[in-house]
């Protein structure tokens, strides 16, 4: 995976925190509220990592396979992602937002909008888009590709 370089993973701190105080959950006990933002830390990480292999190209994955496989280091692992031609910074935000969404219980249509308002993140009707899933059923032969713009 890509590193999360010390300016990243504040920005992370600070997205969890602010997701714990939006929940209500901020406790009088600081040894409480490390145990939350720690859980949700490994968890929104653990969900970052997910998203960014579920948006690797077919062959991308078959040779993060084979590396693993081998016991690669992590230089190489993170040479295979930079080579990807994948924007993960985008997977990243969408998973962001879409794991607020599933922690707060509802939409949080700011950060919603931010994220789709970006014209990056944008798809052309009936593309697949890496690293997203859809509840709304579509053709695709992979995992974690949603279709966007298809009927049912």
């Amino acid at each position: 995976m890509p590193k999360i370089n010390f300016e990243e993973d504040q920005l992370l701190e600070h997205f969890v925190h602010q997701m714990i105080v939006d929940k209500g959950l901020v406790e009088e006990d600081r040894k409480q509220n490390g145990k939350i933002q720690h859980g949700l830390m490994e968890a929104l990480d653990e969900a970052i990592e997910k998203a960014m292999i579920a948006a690797l190209p077919d062959a991308k994955l078959r040779e993060l396979n084979e590396l693993l496989d081998r016991d690669a280091s992590d230089e190489e692992i993170g040479a295979l992602f930079d080579g990807a031609g994948v924007n993960f910074e985008i997977i990243a935000g969408r998973t962001m937002v879409a794991f607020r969404e599933a922690y707060l219980g509802k939409k949080d249509s700011t950060m919603t909008n931010t994220v789709n308002n970006n014209a990056a993140t944008q798809a052309p009707a009936g593309q697949p888009v890496q690293g997203t899933t859809s509840e709304v059923r579509g053709e695709s032969d992979v995992e974690g590709v949603a279709h966007v713009g298809e009927e049912e």
